[in-house]
Order: C-alpha cells, then sequence, then structure tokens
C-alpha cells in the first residue's frame, strides 16, 4: 500500500508558501540553531511559525538551548515568554494568550477608526459586514490553535484597515 503524503501546510508570515517542510524538520535543533532561529524572531507570529514546525520535544529542546544561551530576540514580550516557559505547553499556553490579545487589539483599534470614519459620513457598510466575522474567527483559533485560522483573521483584519485608510 502507498502512504498518503501529508499536505504540507506550513506558511511564513506573509501566508505565502515557502520552501520543504521536510528540509525544516530535517534540521536538529542544536545551540547552534537556537542561536540562530532566535535572532530572526521579532514577533509572536514568527513564533508561531516555528512552533508549527517543530514537534514538543524539539520545542522542549529549542526552549532548553535558549534558557541556557545569552542571546535575546528584539521583541521584549517574546524573550519575557522564551524565558518563562520551562517545557512546550507553556510556551503554547502563553504564546496563545497574547496572540489572541494583540489579535483583540487591533480589533478595537479597526473598531475605532470605522466609527471615526462613520462620523465622516464615509460610507463603511462593507468593512462592517466584514467585521461581523471577526470575533467568531478569534473564538475558532482560541479552540483550534492553527495557523490557517490565525492567518485568515491576520488577512481579514489587514484587507478592512487597507480599506479604511483608502477612504478619506
Amino acid at each position: 500500500m502507498k502512504e498518503k503524503k501529508k499536505k504540507d501546510n506550513s506558511f511564513p508570515k506573509n501566508g505565502k508558501k515557502k520552501g520543504n517542510r521536510k528540509n525544516i524538520n530535517k534540521t536538529r535543533v542544536t545551540k547552534k540553531t537556537t542561536e540562530d532561529l532566535v535572532h530572526h524572531l521579532s514577533d509572536s507570529e514568527e513564533l508561531l511559525y516555528l512552533i508549527s514546525i517543530l514537534d514538543k520535544r524539539e520545542i522542549d529542546t529549542f526552549l532548553g538551548h535558549y534558557s541556557k544561551s545569552k542571546i535575546k530576540t528584539k521583541n521584549k514580550k517574546l524573550n519575557q515568554m522564551l524565558k518563562k516557559a520551562n517545557n512546550s505547553e507553556k510556551l503554547l499556553k502563553s504564546l496563545k494568550k497574547h496572540i489572541i490579545s494583540s489579535i483583540n487589539e487591533r480589533y478595537s483599534s479597526i473598531i475605532k477608526e470605522l466609527k471615526k470614519k462613520k462620523k465622516e459620513k464615509k460610507e463603511t457598510s462593507i468593512e462592517q459586514l466584514k467585521l461581523i466575522v471577526i470575533p467568531s474567527k478569534i473564538k475558532l483559533f482560541e479552540s483550534t490553535f492553527d495557523k490557517k485560522d490565525f492567518y485568515k483573521i491576520k488577512r481579514t483584519l489587514d484587507e478592512i484597515s487597507i480599506s479604511l485608510k483608502q477612504k478619506h
């Protein structure tokens, strides 16, 4: 019997497919690779992507190397998150909380911008309709913690934000 190939669902920051996942998974998590990976981490989205391509054992190894090294990310919140996490489960929990709060902040800021445009008598009905689905998408992401759901939310918020900026 032939084995079915698993679909590559890994997406980088911009939401487009990139590279071959098999090559990424062949990379052993060592002290050197941990330092290289940490050097490139600048936000929680990149950490989500990294976690999605590593298994739990590799995440634990990554965290062990990170805690022993003196290298830090460019983002203070990520540093704190990585230092506090002893294992993959704690890291996933804190990352999930951080990402959801940042999505909610962005959602709130877009709602404020939408209200401002409405006061200026700008047509915002399309943006309002797109915003209606965001809370349910956030709930879905909370339950699945799937990067596909995250990118759908991010893409929708980006579209709405761009649309609102074009209305002047």
